[in-house]
Formats: structure tokens, sequence, C-alpha cells
């Protein structure tokens, strides 16, 4: 369930992978495949299959994107395996305290909508989403993709910088708590605006009792995003921080964690994800992970830094 301190060669990856594929029910060379149910893995087109190492049954159940599915162990243990190294590489990059990480097969704004329409039996008056703006498309449409409302609190300026105004944000959840689904706040930004003051709010959240997720997209390369992290959960509440698999691991788009400093957050959002899912985000994470090693992924951060 951890990462290897050294890298794997790559004959030893494809081997892992032909492993893995093994096990799903539509490459047993000891049974017949009658494929008589909607989901048996077939692919028509042999380009395709070989581009999914025949790993074509996706991973999830229909109720639980986290649930193993009987006729696709192979890739059922591949997605366990990216979540436990996704957790495994976060806490190596500092969130030491993080508790679990689910990876999901879309980008970071779909991520963040994921996290807030899980959170929507747990508050029935919630209509609003208090965001603290920064001028990026994605966060700002996951709010309206979730079916809330933005309460948007704009930035003010602190010399050369913006920063986050905790006087507004204090001042909207002390008058309508019980309408405010969660705080939206981001970490990696462009200047001149700073990073939110995840202390401060993570206290305001913990203090009304209000939900707070991270828009933490790339943040993980930041040792100032991974410390603003780490001091808001010591200082009040963060429920989830959402990355970019692209952005922080060097693999192709189309996938992102989500990270929770307790188990039953991430089990919530699973159980939320309707249907199933695509196995080639948590496939590119675990490969890259396993070429790099532990060692290699920490290096790549201190080259980068």
């Amino acid at each position: 369930k951890l990462i290897p301190d050294d890298g794997w060669p790559d004959h030893a990856l494809e081997l892992f992978l032909s492993w893995l594929a093994c096990h799903d029910t539509n490459n047993r060379v000891d049974t017949m495949t009658i494929g008589a149910g909607e989901r048996e893995g077939r692919v028509v087109c042999p380009l395709i299959r070989k581009l999914h190492c025949s790993l074509t049954h996706g991973i999830g159940r229909s109720g639980n994107i986290a649930d193993i599915q009987p006729k696709a162990l192979g890739s059922s243990m591949l997605a366990c395996l990216a979540n436990e190294f996704a957790l495994h590489a976060i806490r190596e990059i500092g969130v030491t305290s993080c508790k679990a990480a689910l990876v999901v097969p879309i980008c970071t704004g779909m991520a963040l909508s994921l996290c807030m329409g899980s959170w929507r039996r747990q508050r029935p008056e919630a209509k609003y989403v208090v965001w603290l703006r920064v001028d990026q498309k994605s966060c700002f449409k996951s709010i309206f993709h979730a079916g809330f409302e933005p309460i948007i609190v704009d930035p003010v300026r602190d010399g050369d910088a913006l920063v986050t105004d905790i006087e507004t944000v204090n001042r909207i959840l002390e008058q309508r708590a019980k309408q405010i689904l969660c705080v939206l706040s981001t970490t990696s930004c462009f200047a001149p605006r700073s990073p939110d003051s995840l202390e401060a709010i993570s206290g305001i959240c913990q203090l009304y009792e209000v939900p707070h997720v991270v828009n933490n997209a790339y943040g993980l390369q930041s040792e100032e995003c991974v410390r603003r992290l780490v001091a808001g959960r010591a200082a009040g509440r963060i429920d989830a921080f959402v990355q970019s698999l692209d952005k922080n691991f060097q693999v192709p788009v189309g996938g992102a964690i989500i990270g929770a400093f307790k188990q039953s957050t991430i089990k919530t959002i699973a159980q939320f994800y309707p249907g199933r899912a695509s196995c080639v985000p948590s496939r590119d994470l675990v490969l890259t992970l396993l070429h790099q090693g532990r060692r290699g992924l920490l290096q790549s951060y201190d080259t980068q830094k």
C-alpha cells in the first residue's frame, strides 16, 4: 500500500499491469466468458484494447466508486492502490495529518462539485457557497454545477498583494450559517492574488460549523500551499482539499485527488459518485509513482522548487 522507495523498470511495470488485467473476468483463461451482461469488458477495436492494456471494466460499482467490482478484481486492485498511493504521496509531500484520499476520473472543478454535492443532505437548508474570488472559471462553475449559488467575497488589497477578506467571511457565516453549504477557498493562484488564509478561514468555519473545501489545484508542489493546508487543519476545519493529477504528478489530464482529514468524509464523497468510472487516471497515477518511486517523487519536487 506504500510507494516503493525506488522506481521500477519498464518491463516490471508491464508485467504488473498484465498480471492485474488477468484478474478481470474478460481476460481470464481458466473460464469461458459468456458476455451476457452489459458490463463484460467488451472492446471491438484491438488498438483500443491494447491502449487500455485489456483493463476495460472500469472501477467501482453502480452506487460507489470505491466499491470492489467482482467482475473486475484486477481493475479494483488498481483503484485501491491508486487511493493508497495518493494518500502516501500527500503525506510524504508534507500533509502528514491527511487520513484518506480518493482518485476520481474528473478534473479539479468537477471534483470540487462532487464534494459540494455530497454534503447536500447534511445541510438541507443550504443554498449558497461562500466563494473567495479567484479569476479562474473552473472553481466558479463548479458551484453552479453542484446546484448552488455563489456568494462572492472579493480579496482586499494589502500592499502589493490581494489577500482574504476575513471580516466579510466571518460576517456572512455569522448571519447566514444555515444557508451556507460550505466555504470554497483557494491555495494555488497567480499573483497579485495571494493564497487564502486557511488558518483564519478554518477557524471561522469551525466556529459556525460550516464545511470548508480547498481548491488546491496545483498546490502539492508548493511548500507554501502545503504549509497553509497543514496550518489550516491545525487551526480549525478543512473538510476536503482537491488537487489535479496532471499538474502535480505529470500524468495526462483527466483526474484529481480528493484528500480529507477524516475517512468518513471520503466515504461520503465516494458514495455520492453516480455510476462506475474509468480506471485510466488511477492506472496512470499508479504507474507513474511505481516508475518514480518515493525517492524519485520527492526529488522531482525538490528540483521543481
